[in-house]
């Protein structure tokens, strides 16, 4: 608590710089009359060059100081190229909309904010009104529609990760406002410990990032991205989330979400404060238990954010404390015949993250901005042994029973972009990471730390007006591992303004984590061993995309694109587990790991209905050794089909969402004195459905209601596989049931 309030401190001292006032310019829709948010507007003031993006109204800010007139160019994929000399900051900018999709303006890997369309990376972005369209319990609830994304339920421990293109969780980089989440109470990080009512806008980048992000995103990145700009006057935002939880629903059953958000913008200073906060309760399910256990287990959350955005002339600073208080209560089966005794487990999570931004535009060159970030994580584990007879309870003196653990992380990035012109641009960047964990489940109970330190640089140059090209190195220094020369290699071509090509290749990197190094583990049902002997995973990757944009359907415009990937990956780090022994679990590198895969996507609106729908085969592939049996490639497919209807009034929404996952198949591990074997392992395939419909009533409340789960899928058939560190049986479960829930929401801007 200490270093977060030095956090504020120093947040507090960078938005002491430069106290000025700012003018508004605003950008609308030439024919509706409507805001046109995520505009990039650049303005020309004596040599500088300065870019500004426009907020949710349309808005950009600048200096009072600034000399009338100045020339100002605005760029929107959805609306023509606006470039004129303004002589009144009151009158608006009105845009010629070019009637295409929208494009939204994406910052994750970017030099500048820029249109999705013009990365040479293939960013995929959701924004606030598709994350609130799955009425989202927690996070899981939106990736659980995204193409790729594979879902992993830990029913034991609480937990939902994902994997991407094949590759497991822990490869996947998780970020808010690009930084990334630390304290995660697997290896995978678990997405039910964000609440989306926080989250404004998210951008997911598949393949290795490692040369901007570092180690661990060898899968690709998700950055979750916060509301930073600056608006005037009050903004709150509250929700209240009611779902059953199968066909249980009361003050006891079912799912009970709250949440508040709020802000404040001055209107003399471009100042905006904020805070939020999330009460997320679960009662739990049985399930097929007919006893005192749950399988879906009981969990109560409290999720909060303080933040502090700051924005006079050419500076953009920003301080965000996020909070989480997360409890798991895991009830256990009485055992014994004369004294009745169950083993309750309570899971006892928190997290503070504090960070500070600041950046700044350069005179005559470009850009400088730096993060400073703390991350303070405990885990708690308290058995209780619990008297059913008497209901008397104790502290169990069991092996394993009662466990801290926590972790402290601190890490700086900081970036230095040289902005010349539009023919190319380079960016150079140093990030500083610290992590130290500690607790009983350490390996002699002593507490272990590493420190990483890394150059970077990477350039964007245009070849010609069609072809642009984006080289990129890195390099590391890990106090525990030998790091390799990481480059990268991205391309984008267009063909016109009808076709985009994109090609890229990356070197991937992840070094093993304290956790799984120095991890030990033993209780009645568990016995899971670190190995402080791995080494880092080192990978490749391929991919390519192609869209089309210039198509129409019935005289509607029509997106179509087709992606694909090639990734291998050497001593990838996995679980393995004995046959005759279930309970023993280790951590090994694996030879080599592949996969690849195609996948194509279409979207288009016929009136009032939105239409979205993508198909995706991923092959997997695992050589144990470099004298094993080659396996082959096993496929799984996917399909996803996204249908919404606004009336014309936009009243009235509709919305179906529908995601099949084909079948599985994986190789495990199986380990007996040293000696590992490939054994043939598969997870059944299932279909998802959801629908969702709502209304705006008056001019703040939104009432929607739908069922999750149409089809009512509990469980499939499964047996171990890779990874599988708590085991399940030939069981894989992905739902306690279909649910009914309804959602009101209340918004104030």
């Amino acid at each position: 608590m200490r270093l977060n309030l030095f956090f504020f401190i120093v947040a507090l001292s960078f938005l002491s710089i430069g106290w000025l006032k700012s003018q508004a310019l605003v950008v609308i829709d030439a024919e509706s009359g409507e805001a046109v948010p995520n505009a990039l507007v650049e303005w020309v003031e004596g040599s500088r060059v300065l870019f500004e993006i426009s907020d949710q109204e349309g808005k950009v800010f600048l200096n009072t100081n600034v000399d009338l007139p100045i020339l100002v160019n605005v760029r929107h994929l959805n609306y023509y190229f606006f470039s004129d000399s303004i002589y009144d900051f009151n009158k608006p900018l009105q845009l010629q909309s070019q009637g295409h999709f929208l494009d939204e303006i994406v910052i994750t890997g970017q030099f500048i904010p820029q249109s999705a369309s013009r990365s040479v990376y293939l960013v995929k972005t959701l924004d606030r009104q598709e994350i609130e369209a799955y009425h989202p319990r927690d996070l899981s609830d939106v990736f659980f529609h995204q193409l790729n994304f594979r879902p992993n339920n830990d029913v034991r421990q609480g937990i939902t990760s994902f994997s991407l293109q094949g590759i497991s969780g822990n490869n996947l980089l998780i970020m808010i406002d690009g930084v990334p989440v630390n304290g995660r109470t697997s290896d995978d990080f678990d997405f039910g410990q964000i609440s989306p009512e926080q989250i404004e806008r998210i951008e997911i980048v598949e393949g290795p990032m490692a040369v901007l992000y570092g180690s661990n995103a060898m899968a690709g990145v998700i950055n979750l991205i916060t509301n930073r700009s600056v608006r005037k006057g009050w903004n709150l935002m509250a929700r209240i989330h009611e779902e059953s939880v199968g066909t249980e629903h009361g003050w006891n059953k079912g799912t009970h979400n709250l949440s508040l958000q709020s802000s404040y913008g001055f209107s003399e200073i471009p100042l905006q404060i904020g805070a939020g906060l999330s009460r997320n309760l679960f009662h739990g399910h049985r399930g097929e238990i007919t006893t005192r256990a749950m399988l879906w287990k009981p969990k109560e959350q409290w999720i909060g954010n303080i933040s502090v955005s700051y924005r006079p002339g050419l500076w953009d600073m920003s301080y965000r404390l996020d909070f989480l208080d997360d409890m798991i209560f895991a009830p256990g089966e009485p055992i014994g015949t004369v004294r009745r005794i169950a083993l309750d487990d309570t899971f006892h999570s928190r997290r503070f993250i504090s960070q500070v931004q600041a950046g700044r535009a350069i005179e005559n060159f470009g850009r400088i901005e730096t993060i400073f970030s703390h991350t303070d994580y405990q885990r708690e584990k308290i058995q209780m042994a619990v008297n059913i007879s008497n209901g008397t309870s104790q502290l169990s003196t069991a092996e394993g029973a009662q466990d801290m653990t926590s972790l402290v992380a601190f890490q700086n990035r900081s970036l230095l972009s040289y902005l010349p012109g539009i023919n190319y641009s380079v960016q150079v960047g140093y990030d500083l990471a610290y992590e130290r964990i500690q607790g009983g489940r350490l390996v002699d109970g002593r507490s272990r730390s590493i420190f990483e330190v890394a150059g970077f640089m990477t350039m964007e140059y245009r070849l010609t007006d069609d072809l642009k090209l984006r080289p990129g190195i890195r390099y590391t220094h890990n106090t525990m591992h030998s790091s390799p020369l990481i480059p990268s290699l991205n391309a984008k071509y267009d063909l016109g303004l009808d076709w985009g090509f994109r090609m890229g290749y990356g070197m991937g990197y992840r070094a093993p984590s304290l956790r799984e190094m120095y991890f030990e583990f033993f209780d009645s049902n568990h016995r899971i061993i670190g190995n402080e002997n791995l080494i880092p995973e080192k990978g490749h990757h391929y991919s390519f995309s192609v869209v089309n944009r210039s198509l129409s359907f019935a005289g509607n415009p029509l997106v179509l694109n087709l992606n694909g990937f090639y990734n291998t990956i050497r001593d990838q780090i996995t679980y393995g587990r004995s046959n005759q022994n279930v309970q023993i679990t280790t951590l090994i590198n694996q030879s080599r790991f592949k996969s690849k895969g195609l996948s194509i996507g279409a979207s288009f609106k016929i009136n009032l209905l939105d239409f979205n729908t993508s198909f995706s085969y991923t092959g997997r592939r695992n050589i144990l050794s470099e004298t094993a049996k080659d396996v082959g490639y096993l496929f799984t497919p996917e399909l996803g089909v996204n249908l919404g209807f606004q009336s014309k009034n936009r009243l009235w929404t509709c919305r179906l969402n529908y995601k099949f996952y084909g079948k599985q198949p994986v190789y495990g591990i199986d380990i007996e004195d040293d000696f590992q074997e490939a054994r043939l392992s598969s997870i059944d395939p299932f279909h998802w459905m959801d629908f969702s419909i709502g209304r705006v009533i008056g001019n703040h409340f939104r009432l929607s209601g739908g069922v999750r789960n149409i089809l009512n899928v509990k469980d499939v058939n499964s047996t171990p596989a890779v990874g599988a560190i708590h085991p399940t049986g030939d069981v894989d479960y992905i739902s306690y049931g279909r649910s009914f829930f309804m959602t009101l929401n209340y918004s104030l801007k």
